[in-house]
């Protein structure tokens, strides 16, 4: 099943991170830290995955009845519950149901499970519900059957034609002067950061024994890398990119000991029809124009939880010496 998960950013850590990673268990999931990426037309992307979900599941809280993009959400998911019989299912997050009357009176009175009771028993209660709703949905119209049918047709024979042009010097080319691109923006984004900033950064690019990379030395001892794996003069079928963030570990003379990997991500080649060059994984798809971007975000998000872990170090040590 293909589910919705619309929430507020605010009820993320406590909660809304770890109820998805259950429900990935089970469930094709729609979250928007792992699907919208840096650069996607928010509307467009979020409205498309209503579309295509089988259910929403609704984390109701303060926080979310404050916000724009979640009142947004919801009434979409209400407008195809309506159209298309799809389900919704509410979580109540430190919310009471006078404040559920205010916001949305007319689905006060559905049954919601408590986040109080801890995720385990959430995401028993959802799947319990989810179980009980499929058996009971009719199939859908054979034109959907169809679309189907059809869609995985065309991905045998992409991957077909994939299979045959990477094996040949023309698919190396394609994924060198790709990557070579992928140099360029990185470069050009790295320079673009404030004075400040950039200096705290150092880029390096080229091609080392037949292998493309992109390495970038960041603060917090952040040592990341982007490289095109086992690619030969004559052939690319067992190519693979690496990202990689890892951490340098030094002693207390600032002698280099070793390295904590944080980030180890592999993808596979894969050359549509259309002759565009996508990098696939298990549970990500991504156009190699946009490797740039989801690089670069994966760095600043690091930073970003480095500094926060700063900022509370230093607060405990103030408040200890105070």
């Amino acid at each position: 099943m293909k589910l919705f998960l619309s929430h507020a950013c605010e009820d993320k850590k406590d909660f809304v991170d770890a109820l998805a990673e259950e429900l990935k268990k089970t469930h094709d999931v729609w979250y928007d830290t792992d699907k919208l990426l840096v650069g996607d037309r928010m509307l467009t992307t979020i409205s498309k995955a209503l579309k295509e979900c089988d259910f929403g599941i609704v984390v109701l809280s303060k926080a979310f009845t404050t916000k724009k993009w979640t009142q947004a959400e919801l009434e979409g998911l209400f407008a195809l519950e309506n159209t298309e019989h799809k389900l919704l299912l509410f979580v109540w997050k430190g919310i009471t149901k006078d404040e559920v009357v205010n916001f949305v009176p007319f689905f006060a009175d559905r049954f919601a499970a408590n986040a109080a009771d801890g995720v385990p028993q959430v995401t028993k209660q959802l799947n319990f519900a989810i179980d009980a709703a499929t058996r009971n949905v009719p199939l859908k119209h054979s034109a959907s059957i169809h679309s189907r049918i059809s869609k995985a047709a065309l991905d045998i024979r992409t991957r077909q034609h994939s299979g045959q042009l990477l094996s040949t010097v023309e698919g190396v080319r394609l994924i060198h002067d790709a990557f070579h691109k992928t140099f360029a923006t990185v470069e050009s984004e790295v320079k673009a950061l404030p004075n400040e900033l950039s200096f705290q950064f150092a880029l390096h690019t080229g091609v080392r024994s037949f292998t493309p990379f992109i390495h970038i030395e960041a603060p917090f001892s952040l040592l990341c890398e982007m490289t095109v794996n086992n690619l030969a003069n004559d052939s690319a079928s067992l190519a693979f990119l690496r990202i990689a963030i890892r951490r340098a570990r030094y002693d207390n003379f600032g002698t280099f000991l070793d390295c904590a990997v944080l980030i180890d991500e592999e993808y596979t080649p894969l050359i549509n029809i259309d002759q565009q060059l996508l990098w696939l994984s298990d549970d990500k798809e991504l156009l190699n124009e946009r490797l740039p971007e989801y690089f670069l975000q994966l760095i600043s998000i690091q930073i970003e939880k480095d500094t926060e872990a700063y900022k509370t170090a230093s607060f405990k040590r103030q408040r200890r010496f105070s």
